[in-house]
C-alpha cells in the first residue's frame, strides 16, 4: 500500500477525512467488524441495559418505600411500580436510543463496542459508492438513524442485519447504510485515538434518566 501523506502536512480541517485515502485500492485503511463481533457487542449492551434498569428500579424502590412510610405516598404505589406497561416499554426504548446515539456520536462506541474493540464512524464513499474514501467522527444524525434501525433488527431476530451485512463490502447493516456509517476494529485505523469514556457516561446517564422517568410516571 502506498505511503500516505504525514498528518502534519495535512490541513487540520481535513485530517480525519484524508487520513484513510488509499491510492492503491481506493478503500479506507480500516478493518470492518463482522456480524459475530458486532452481535457480541450488542448482547453486552443489552446486559448493560438490564443491569442499569435493575439498578434504577432498586434505587427507586428504596426511595418509594421511605415515601410510603412517611405517608407521602399510598401503599398502592409500590404495586404500581412493579406493573409492566406499554408506557414503560416506550420510555425504555427512548432511553436505549439516547444511549446509543450519545455514546456513539460523542465517543464512537457504546459499552459493548468498547469492550469488543469497535468504533463507529461516519463514512465518505466515492461518488459511485464503490470505495470508502474517508472516515470521520460519527455524526449525531448518523448515530440516531443507525440506532433507530436497531428496532428492525430486533423484530426480525437480527436476520435482516445478517443478510444486509453479508451483502455489504463494509459489513453495513441497514442502519449503517441509511445513516452513512461503518463499524470498524478500533486498532485497524490510523485516526487519532479518542476515548469513548465520556460518550458512554453521558449515554448511560441519559438511559438511566429515562428509566427513572418511566418509574416516576407509574407511581405519580
Amino acid at each position: 500500500m502506498s505511503a500516505l501523506s504525514s498528518p502534519k502536512e495535512m490541513p487540520s480541517s481535513s485530517r480525519e477525512r484524508e487520513a484513510f485515502s488509499s491510492p492503491d485500492d481506493g478503500d479506507a485503511r480500516a478493518t470492518p467488524a463482522d456480524f459475530a463481533i458486532r452481535g457480541a457487542a450488542r448482547v453486552l449492551d443489552v446486559l448493560v441495559g438490564v443491569g442499569l434498569g435493575f439498578s434504577v428500579a432498586f434505587g427507586a424502590g428504596i426511595v418509594l418505600a421511605s415515601l410510603v412510610r412517611s405517608g407521602s405516598l399510598p401503599p398502592s404505589a409500590v404495586k404500581r411500580l412493579s406493573e409492566l406497561s406499554l408506557g414503560t416499554f416506550g420510555w425504555s426504548f427512548l432511553g436505549a436510543m439516547a444511549y446509543h446515539t450519545l455514546s456513539e456520536s460523542i465517543g464512537g462506541a457504546s459499552v459493548g463496542k468498547w469492550i469488543c474493540g469497535l468504533r463507529v464512524y461516519s463514512a465518505d464513499f466515492s461518488p459511485d459508492g464503490t470505495f470508502l474514501v474517508g472516515l470521520r467522527r460519527c455524526s449525531v444524525g448518523g448515530a440516531l438513524v443507525r440506532s433507530l434501525a436497531l428496532m428492525i433488527d430486533t423484530l426480525f431476530f437480527a436476520s435482516i442485519a445478517y443478510f444486509s451485512m453479508a451483502g455489504s463490502r463494509w459489513q453495513q447493516r441497514l442502519g449503517d447504510r441509511w445513516g452513512h456509517t461503518v463499524v470498524v476494529k478500533a486498532k485497524s485505523t490510523d485516526l487519532p485515538p479518542k476515548s469513548p469514556i465520556l460518550g458512554m457516561l453521558v449515554g448511560l446517564l441519559a438511559w438511566g434518566a429515562f428509566f427513572a422517568l418511566a418509574l416516576a410516571l407509574k407511581v405519580r
